[in-house]
């Protein structure tokens, strides 16, 4: 048994089989994309694991990289001149996705120098921990990290 089918109609059911199977597959591509866009990566910066595991070093090179050439800008409002400067390292901070940073006191430690504290909270998938760095705010030279704790 011979099949005489011309050329034309087996091109014309060729090309939408393939258009078929083509949908089918972006649909499933576009569907998969989905799926996996709305997942969220729970993975920390190398920095919120050095907080949450207390490896001050870590911390200590991370703050100092950030406050180290910010010299004091002396105002009326501020004559220690670091509040802008603490500003600065709290907005860097934060741009770590796992990490809240924020000011919880301004020279308020009463060492030499006078110290501020600066509240650290991450959330490593719902578990909150809670560091508090110290930061030596000076008259007349840069910060520098002191230390962490609860």
């Amino acid at each position: 048994m011979e099949f005489n089918v011309p050329l034309k109609i087996l091109k014309q059911l060729g090309s939408s089989v393939n258009k078929k199977t083509m949908r089918k597959h972006f649909y499933s591509l576009i569907l998969l994309l989905v799926i996996f866009s709305s997942c969220q990566i729970d993975r920390l910066s190398k920095f919120c694991e050095a907080v949450i595991i207390e490896d001050v070093q870590i911390v200590q090179e991370r703050v100092n990289d950030i406050i180290q050439d910010l010299e004091p800008i002396e105002t009326i409002e501020d004559p220690r001149g670091h509040l802008l400067n603490l500003d600065v390292l709290i907005s860097e901070l934060n741009l770590d996705l796992c990490m809240s940073a924020s000011l919880l006191c301004y020279a308020c430690i009463e060492t030499l120098p006078e110290q501020s504290e600066v509240v650290l909270r991450i959330d490593d998938g719902g578990f909150i921990t809670e560091k508090i760095i110290d930061v030596a705010t000076p008259i007349g030279t840069p910060m520098f990290f002191v230390g962490m704790h609860d």
